[in-house]
């Protein structure tokens, strides 16, 4: 577990460039598994070992990286790791970009989808995809990297209609790369008709995302009820932040803390609402258009 911990931590660091502080925390992670690692630790130590390639990679040691994804991948194939071995992949693909070998890099890429897929595992089928589309673009061939993105934004649909409401909140703001790629090429194409619809599409799942956030609006407000919402709070946190590692510590103990999470905040929505179900509407006052005009620019048509 302390190795785990410390293995979040280091991917917080590499978030925030910090990658020394990053470099520190992986080494205390392997220095917290034991000398013949099995079961769950070897997993971790798979984990470990593709983080410090990534970090290799940030730090254009190009050569080193390569090394250790060749050292990794076999490991992952024979431990029957699928959502490492699938970052590992994209991983090797980014590797061959560097290089300016893009066959390489597509095929690293498609090996990485094509497992995703196969195991339907949506979220890295989308990161696939995604990678897939900026190789692409990076050659060049928008019609290529459009048929990727848009690919990319289906898996994201996918997942995201398989989320409980509860925690729809937040899920979006870390995976808008596909959805701003696509409309930068629709613009740059002049397809100006089907930039509109796909900012039509993106503003449905934002509006959704907000009335989701808005359910505290529903909820009496009451000593009782507060302890709730903070406590659901602090799961909705945890939760969110299990989300942001995904992958990268994925082994049976952190997968089942993360189905606790969400029995627990299940649990607590549930309470929240059949508590408040029979208290009386709030009123709303809506601002006059007189009002809504004051409060915008002199340059607005409106």
């Amino acid at each position: 577990q302390y190795a785990q911990l410390c293995l979040w931590l280091a991917q917080g660091e590499v978030k925030r460039n910090a990658l020394h502080e990053a470099q520190r925390l992986l080494g205390r992670a392997r220095g917290a598994l034991a000398p013949q690692v099995s079961g769950d630790e070897s997993t971790v130590l798979c984990q470990i070992e593709l983080e410090e390639a990534h970090l290799a990679l940030q730090k254009g040691e190009l050569d080193a990286t390569r090394k250790q994804i060749e050292t990794i991948l076999p490991q992952l194939q024979r431990d029957e790791v699928p959502e490492v071995e699938i970052r590992a992949w994209l991983l090797a693909s980014a590797i061959a970009w560097q290089h300016d070998n893009f066959t390489e890099a597509y095929a690293f890429a498609q090996k990485g989808r094509a497992l995703a897929h196969r195991l339907r595992f949506a979220p890295y089928e989308y990161e696939a995809h995604l990678h897939l589309g900026r190789l692409a673009e990076q050659e060049g061939d928008r019609s290529r990297a459009r048929r990727y993105y848009i690919r990319a934004l289906a898996m994201l649909a996918r997942v995201y209609r398989g989320l409980s409401f509860t925690l729809h909140a937040d899920f979006l703001s870390t995976r808008q790369v596909a959805f701003h790629r696509l409309m930068a090429l629709e613009l740059a194409s002049r397809h100006y008709e089907n930039a509109f619809h796909l900012l039509e599409r993106g503003k449905n799942y934002l509006f959704w995302d907000y009335l989701q956030r808005s359910n505290r609006l529903r909820w009496q407000d009451t000593a009782e009820t507060r302890e709730w919402r903070e406590e659901l709070a602090g799961y909705r946190s945890a939760h969110r932040r299990l989300q942001e590692t995904e992958g990268l510590a994925m082994t049976p103990n952190t997968q089942k803390h993360r189905r606790e999470l969400e029995q627990q905040i299940r649990i607590l929505v549930e309470r929240l609402y059949l508590y408040g179900s029979d208290a009386p509407a709030e009123t709303k006052s809506v601002p006059s258009l007189s009002v809504i005009q004051a409060a915008l620019p002199a340059s607005s048509v409106l």
